[in-house]
């Protein structure tokens, strides 16, 4: 077996559109930020700048994509710690463009980068689901229900203060997944 069988595993054709649609960002960026490389004496810097932001997405996805799926059960566990998160958020926001962002951590002296919860909060909302649904042996149809409208619900809830149209999204990611996952389509409705 040859290390590109090895290393792109899965659907083919969804490999080619995620790499032609990488290619095609590069062009979009370069046309975006010409005033912007004009300006500057390099012209090569914001097409080098995508470039390393996208070599390094594309080490991630293929990170991510070779890991065990048991190991995202994790990203589940970490729901608590994101709806905390969410909750301070508002009280320790920072500003940005002059204007307070009260959706993001500074985190520039730890890591140097800015850190939003409500992104934590989606990934690990959507493992959380995924393990509670997962548990269909173990909780009944309504303990299920319910674990997921409390736990989803609470997060959707600190996200749509501050940015309702991702709230409103989470919200209908979790629909979905419970219509995928068998709740019964009473419960949803009456949701």
């Amino acid at each position: 077996m040859d290390l590109a069988s090895r290393l792109f595993k899965g659907d083919r054709v969804i490999w080619i559109i995620f790499m032609f649609l990488c290619l095609i960002s590069v062009t979009e960026v370069f046309s975006a930020t010409s005033t912007i490389a004009y300006r500057n004496a390099n012209y090569w810097m914001p097409i080098i700048r995508h470039a390393s932001f996208l070599l390094m997405g594309f080490a991630g996805v293929l990170i991510l994509h070779n890991l065990p799926y048991k190991v995202f059960i994790g990203f589940g566990l970490f729901l608590p710690v994101a709806i905390f998160l969410l909750a301070i958020t508002p009280f320790v926001g920072v500003e940005i463009n002059g204007e307070t962002a009260e959706y993001a951590f500074d985190l520039n002296e730890f890591l140097g980068i800015r850190f939003q919860p409500s992104e934590l909060a989606k990934l690990s909302a959507v493992c959380y689901m995924a393990l509670v649904l997962s548990k269909r042996d173990k909780f009944t149809d309504a303990q299920m229900f319910k674990y997921i409208l409390i736990g989803v619900g609470l997060a959707c809830g600190f996200i749509f203060f501050n940015n309702g149209s991702t709230a409103v999204l989470l919200f209908t990611i979790m629909v979905m997944m419970m219509f995928i996952g068998q709740i019964h389509l009473k419960r949803i409705f009456k949701l």
